[in-house]
């Protein structure tokens, strides 16, 4: 079979297969919009549904104008996702970005399902095409294997005599069970370099963009609907309040994996500065933007951040073995000890230099003590408690059990009281399979731009992986969904290099 069947790009369209499929996508924007709206009947129509849109707005409110932007812009952008999987690449990643600042504005609507439509968009996209292509040779690696695994697994959770309710189970599983599927549109939808260096790009404008607005937040302040969000719960409030300011967040949930989120974007610009084919112009570019998104790190005040993100690089440097990365890491220490060193009582830099020292992290010691706690009964229940039993969503399908009191303040340790220790080794398999084939990909791999950017990827996923021990990202947007977005290109990347070592 032919490599032009399995590219889902510029060349596919003359694969044989495939040209149906082209044939009916063409066929149905003809008959949708061609045929249908460009007529005196179709202008009619379009003008009387304006109108309808104006009156309905003026006599409902903002909450009529976002289930028409859901009808008019997502509904449409959903079914593109479905016939283009490039393009539901894109809306997927500008949903991780945009829905937790909309959830902020209105927590009643029940935006968090269109990640959920996104996805399964994305594989029923995928299925159609596949329906054409019948290849499903780039699929098959131990990443696979495990993510099918683990589906089965989260799937027998249902029959867990633990699991407190069904809505418990829902609620977990799209994130825990559901996300890492994200890892089959991935693998499929981009063809060339060029169309993964233009979606990195949009994440690094993302991640800036939430760097900047972070910045804002924390040298101008933060706005009336901001701060009327934190104080209605006081939860919220103690977890955002320093002695001094606030930790800002920028337009994600919360401050943690607003920082976690920084220190992975800026170990994916330093990722990306090492490439040599790479010019100072868009060198000098990548630095400044690794230096904007450290400094919204420091302003988040998350401790996490400032240990994953030196970890990460370390782990970068051994793999590429670089001059120029020893040097960065000596920079970074020379930074860090300039820190350390700085005159006065700044908060932010209080929290960094905490950080490094977790005997005087309270925190850090309460999350022991919760671990420690909790330890029998992950031995004694092999199963876990059930998805969605602990944290956020016990207290609110679960209240009445004990468990749902229990603060995890980790992925892994969620993961090991939910899911047992059986649970708990699975997921650990699932991480260490992608970052290993990952790597293993990476040292395979000869072009010198595929090995900029799979170095780059593994920055960013070990940023993640790190910093879900201390802190729950994984499961948070939008980490989770660039977490297996980026696997999937690493094991793609492969096909696109001829000259890749067997």
């Amino acid at each position: 079979m032919p490599d032009s069947l399995f590219r889902l790009g510029t060349g596919s369209e003359r694969a044989p297969r495939f040209s149906h499929y082209w044939e009916f996508r063409r066929g149905l924007k003809k008959f949708l919009f061609l045929d249908q709206l460009q007529t005196p009947l179709g202008f009619l129509i379009l003008s009387a549904v304006a109108l309808a849109i104006a009156w309905a707005i003026g006599h409902n409110g903002w909450r009529m104008a976002a289930w028409l932007i859901t009808g008019v812009v997502v509904v449409p952008a959903l079914i593109g996702s479905v016939f283009h999987l490039r393009f539901g690449m894109w809306v997927l990643t500008a949903l991780a970005f945009v829905v937790p600042q909309v959830h902020r504005w209105a927590p009643s609507l029940p935006v968090s399902g269109l990640i959920d439509a996104a996805v399964a968009a994305l594989l029923f996209g995928l299925f159609l095409k596949q329906i054409y292509l019948r290849d499903w040779r780039p699929a098959w690696s131990p990443i696979t294997i495990m993510i099918l695994i683990w589906a089965v697994y989260c799937l027998l959770q249902l029959i867990n005599p633990l699991l407190p309710t069904l809505l418990a189970w829902l609620a977990s599983v799209r994130s825990v069970g559901g996300w890492p599927w994200v890892f089959f549109p991935a693998l499929f939808a981009l063809s060339s370099i060029r169309q993964l260096s233009f979606l990195i790009n949009a994440w690094l404008a993302l991640l800036v963009a939430a760097a900047l607005h972070g910045i804002w937040q924390a040298v101008v302040g933060l706005s009336g609907g901001e701060w009327s969000w934190i104080m209605s719960d006081y939860d919220r409030f103690e977890t955002f309040y320093l002695e001094g300011g606030f930790r800002v967040f920028s337009f994600l949930e919360d401050p943690a994996v607003f920082g976690v989120l920084m220190a992975g974007g800026a170990m994916l610009s330093l990722g990306l500065m090492f490439g040599r084919w790479i010019r100072w112009p868009r060198r000098l570019l990548l630095g400044a933007s690794a230096l904007v998104m450290i400094i919204a790190m420091v302003f988040s005040g998350t401790r996490t951040a400032f240990v994953a993100l030196p970890g990460a690089y370390v782990l970068v440097m051994l793999l590429t073995l670089r001059r120029s990365a020893l040097f960065g890491g000596v920079g970074l220490l020379l930074v860090g000890l300039l820190v350390f060193l700085w005159p006065g009582d700044n908060v932010y830099l209080e929290r960094v230099r905490t950080a490094f020292q977790p005997q005087e992290a309270v925190s850090l010691q309460v999350r022991l003590e919760n671990q420690e706690y909790i330890q029998p009964f992950v031995r004694e229940h092999p199963l876990g408690a059930g998805l969605g039993s602990t944290g956020e969503i016990g207290q609110r399908y679960a209240p009445y059990t004990l468990l749902s009191q229990f603060p995890p303040k980790s992925g892994y340790v969620r993961t090991a009281v939910e899911m047992g220790w059986v649970g708990l080794g699975l997921y650990l398999l699932l991480l260490f399979t992608l970052l290993a084939v990952g790597v293993r990909g990476h040292f395979r791999l000869r072009d010198p731009r595929l090995r900029t950017y799979s170095l780059a990827l593994l920055g960013m996923s070990f940023v993640f992986v790190l910093a879900n021990y201390p802190q729950e990202v994984l499961t948070a947007l939008p980490i989770g969904i660039l977490f297996f977005m980026a696997g999937g290109f690493l094991l793609r990347m492969r096909a696109w290099d001829p000259t890749a070592r067997k």
